[in-house]
């Protein structure tokens, strides 16, 4: 038996003796204010009354973790399926183009391919695939299109954190909501090499790096989609450092659910994110994993308590 099944055997039990002592303890009122003599005309004594509240809180200290627990848990089964059927949209879109993928911007403008839009066509309608966009964890945009504004920005992507999503403006001049807001994040290089024509200056990533299609070796160690702060994951370099403003996020204690490239869907330990294979010459033993020497003071504080990889 678990840890777990032992908890709720425990919680079965716990909660079966709490309902019997009550049930006896109303028992002995009814005989009470059925009986004809007046001193015994009481209800609770003040060691049952405290007994009984010291069950409640016992009971209540136990059961909310619990139900926490499975709240996360659900959340997490949720957040899975909504990978899988981003994963189907991909597997048609790959269909459709032999295999091809879609480059990081458009050769003509320099504009930005982004996820979201490539594959919406491929979904009944546009709110479904809004609503896929967002894990059950951190369903709402920390900024408003105004806030953005004030603070100097016109128009652009804002990035999330554990429990809320990022969100994109596509249009400057529309205000109000965002275009759309997200919790995955799309691996930056699963898309075509990109045109030397009009690139733009922020990408500073080796062009041999991108993947270029879907036909590559272990597909189930590249991933595709994952939970993230950004619309994009570039994880370019292994030694970057996981406190970074754009690092992993801790949505579902200590992973983060991914998809990978022969359409699995599992979680991710935080720390397994850098032995993933996340371009053509991504090292997996880089220094942030056990075979690179990292060492548990080395993480974050708030990441030394996940498990190594």
């Amino acid at each position: 038996m678990n840890k777990q099944n032992r908890i709720e055997k425990q919680f079965c039990d716990l909660t079966g003796f709490a309902s019997e002592y009550i049930k006896l303890a109303i028992t002995k009122i009814h005989f009470r204010r059925g009986t004809r003599r007046p001193e015994l005309l009481r209800g609770f004594s003040l060691i049952e009354l405290l007994v009984v509240i010291s069950i409640i809180f016992l009971l209540a200290s136990i059961s909310i973790p619990t139900l926490q627990r499975a709240r996360h848990q659900a959340r997490a089964v949720v957040c899975q399926s909504n990978l899988r059927q981003w994963g189907f949209a991909l597997s048609l879109y790959i269909d459709d183009y032999n295999g091809k993928l879609w480059p990081p911007h458009e050769p003509l403008t320099g504009e930005r391919y982004w996820w979201f839009r490539k594959l919406r066509p491929y979904f009944g309608r546009y709110g479904q695939s809004e609503n896929l966009l967002l894990c059950p964890m951190s369903t709402k945009s920390l900024w408003s299109y105004y806030e953005i504004q004030s603070a100097g920005e016109v128009w652009g992507t804002i990035c999330g954190d554990k429990y809320s999503a990022w969100s994109f403006w596509s249009d400057a001049e529309s205000g109000g909501e965002p275009t759309h807001i997200g919790s995955y994040g799309y691996n930056h290089f699963l898309k075509a090499e990109p045109s030397p024509r009009n690139r733009p200056p922020f990408y500073a990533f080796s062009s041999q790096w991108y993947w270029g299609s879907w036909n590559v070796k272990k597909p189930g160690a590249v991933p595709v989609l994952s939970g993230s702060a950004w619309p994009e994951t570039a994880h370019g370099w292994p030694e970057l450092p996981p406190d970074r403003w754009d690092g992993c996020v801790n949505r579902h204690d200590g992973f983060v659910n991914s998809l990978f490239m022969d359409w699995s869907v599992r979680k991710v330990g935080l720390k397994e994110l850098w032995t993933l294979k996340w371009h053509r010459e991504f090292d997996t033993a880089g220094p942030w994993t056990k075979a690179g020497g990292v060492r548990p003071e080395d993480w974050p504080k708030w990441m030394r308590r996940f498990k190594d990889y």
